[in-house]
């Protein structure tokens, strides 16, 4: 009796096995898991990136995962390794996703997991280059070359003390050139300038701490590197005539004019006021007269300098006092043809005469960070960053000259240093990261 108990209940225990498994829905793959089943496909549209995948090929699913990862994602991995989850989905009709591209991200990889049966199987690794240009570190100094797609910048490397040069390509992303500058206290005491000399392109540097570098682009190799007093130089002017033009923290000196080669003192050139106490910026009005203009901050200064003799021709001198605001740092905003200019970041635009022509549509509720004109003169783009936001930079673009706000486009969780125009006329916003790990992008932007 107890032998046919035990028959009864094995027999009773194996049809019940066959009538469960032959009930549930089988998984099904047209693949085996190892091979990859689902393909991830994905590119950038416009500000976006956008993928999409496969899902008619696998049964009993319970969830869809999406990892991102700045390096590759391993095959095998587990989808709760840490890395970002960009979706996490028990919705089987999903089979798309975007997300906006990374600003601070050169290359970012995708894997989608789907969950069946308490298991995973994994897509392929979507890599999608961004169309950005990001680096590791803080950027205190940007110029784009005037004539070339070359960024230079000077970024200050947070697992360094010494701040970093480096030059760019900002059409391919392309480091070409890299050094240290050594002794550098304050990297945003660096003033730049470019120049053919002897049948090659030049970077022209001077820093605050008495040294005069000049560097072949795009290369970098050094070529010239010697000191000089005084210990602070607000500005720096390359002329055709191979002179070099500086503005410093002389006593009584308005400017300098130098040997490009070896920055020794061709003729010094005094103020009537104490000006030369505060920070003073060169730009050209003509390179081809060598008639310029020295803006500080109480005063804009119109020169002309006879290319012989380094004379000051005193028919074409004018100065006009303005509102004790610091002239830019690193590059006076100036229409393509000269005729019109920013000195400082009230935003009145002067004329070459030095009169007040415009006044741009300053907003009352953001700080002014940066200005710049549009290559064919049409349009000012101007920078700045909400009182109320202080984390976020706006770009708006006004008509020129009639002042009419035609477009706008704001970023969230950056701190915006700089708008310039590359030689091909096109826009890039520099910024910096604002959480770790610090970095900096220069972003094109269609606006």
């Amino acid at each position: 009796m107890k032998q046919f108990h035990v028959f009864v209940f094995t027999t009773m225990l194996l049809l019940t096995s066959a009538v469960y498994f032959s009930c549930r829905k089988p998984i099904v793959l047209d693949d085996t898991d190892q091979g990859f089943p689902i393909q991830l496909n994905g590119a950038i549209d416009g500000d976006s990136i956008r993928m999409n995948w496969d899902n008619k090929r696998v049964t009993n699913f319970q969830r869809v995962i999406i990892l991102s990862s700045e390096t590759p994602i391993l095959v095998g991995l587990s989808p709760f390794a840490g890395l970002k989850i960009e979706l996490n989905s028990n919705n089987i009709d999903i089979n798309t996703f975007a997300k906006a591209i990374p600003l601070f991200q050169n290359k970012i990889f995708f894997k989608v997991y789907i969950e069946i049966d308490n298991r995973f199987v994994e897509s392929n690794t979507l890599e999608i280059n961004s169309s950005n240009t990001a680096f590791n570190g803080r950027a205190d100094v940007v110029r784009f070359h005037p004539d070339s797609n070359w960024m230079i910048a000077v970024v200050t490397n947070l697992t360094n003390s010494a701040p970093i040069i480096t030059v760019t390509d900002s059409k391919n992303k392309n480091i070409l050139g890299k050094v240290a500058l050594n002794d550098l206290n304050d990297p945003t005491a660096v003033s730049i300038g470019f120049q053919r000399y002897q049948n090659e392109e030049n970077l022209l540097i001077t820093t605050n701490a008495q040294r005069y570098l000049r560097y072949r682009l795009p290369d970098l190799v050094l070529l010239e590197e010697t000191s000089f007093s005084p210990y602070y130089t607000w500005s720096i002017l390359p002329t055709k005539n191979d002179w070099l033009l500086t503005t410093q923290n002389d006593y009584s000196t308005a400017f300098t004019i130098r040997k490009l080669s070896s920055v020794s003192t061709i003729f010094k050139y005094y103020e009537r006021s104490s000006n030369y106490y505060y920070p003073r910026k060169l730009a050209f009005l003509n390179p081809d007269d060598l008639s310029f203009i020295e803006v500080s901050a109480y005063e804009i200064q119109r020169n002309r300098l006879n290319a012989t003799t380094g004379a000051v021709i005193a028919a074409y001198n004018k100065s006009v006092l303005t509102q004790g605001v610091t002239p830019f740092g690193v590059e006076i905003p100036m229409t393509k043809d000269r005729a019109y200019f920013i000195p400082n970041l009230l935003g009145s635009v002067y004329d070459q005469n030095l009169d007040i022509k415009y006044n741009l549509p300053i907003n009352a509720n953001a700080s002014t960070l940066d200005f710049t004109f549009s290559p064919d003169g049409k349009y000012v783009y101007i920078l700045e960053q909400p009182f109320a936001s202080f984390f976020k930079s706006v770009i708006r673009k006004i008509e020129f000259p009639n002042m009419k706000e035609v477009g706008s486009v704001a970023f969230d969780e950056v701190e915006g240093r700089r708008i310039s125009h590359n030689s091909a006329g096109d826009l890039y916003f520099i910024c910096n990261s604002v959480t770790n790990p610090i970095r900096f992008v220069a972003l094109k932007i269609n606006l």
